[in-house]
């Protein structure tokens, strides 16, 4: 009976958390432009997950190209390089660990054409830091970026 009762505990708080989960994400939730550079991304929940699409970025073509027109070129996997890079998801599956953190996320790098693990801290309302690298966070790299009003 108490293995039980335990079980049934345990199962409602899970739920408890699993419930929780967006309302949390929603601190992320916005526009967000990233200090030192022109990329602005909208962040938004899809599930228990943080999603993040690229909406701006600079052009650096001569003449210049409508937003639009850009294309995944530097894509690792060659049958993505004709994809458009306005709206692409640019960070996936970041999960709330606690503490203003999501782990466990992945995040793409057009100008690479590479995926690396990812991490977001929120450290204050209107600003989030951003960490990509591999095999440990130490050693990666991070963005920080400020909510658009």
């Amino acid at each position: 009976m108490m293995q039980k009762t335990c079980y049934l505990l345990a199962f409602m708080f899970l739920s408890g958390v699993a419930q929780a989960q967006p309302e949390i994400n929603q601190r992320l939730v916005g526009i967000w432009q990233c200090q030192g550079y022109d990329i602005t991304v909208e962040v938004y929940n899809k599930g228990k997950f943080v999603h993040a699409r690229l909406i701006d970025f600079p052009c650096n073509h001569k003449p210049p190209v409508a937003i639009k027109d850009h294309k995944d070129i530097h894509n690792s996997n060659v049958k993505m390089r004709s994809r458009n890079l306005q709206y692409i998801d640019v960070l996936w599956n970041l999960e709330y660990d606690g503490n203003n953190k999501w782990t466990n996320g992945r995040v793409y790098l057009p100008p690479l054409g590479q995926v690396y693990s990812a991490s977001a801290t929120l450290l204050s309302a209107n600003k989030v830091k951003i960490a990509g690298y591999l095999g440990f966070e130490f050693l990666g790299s991070s963005l920080d970026f400020v909510r658009v009003p």
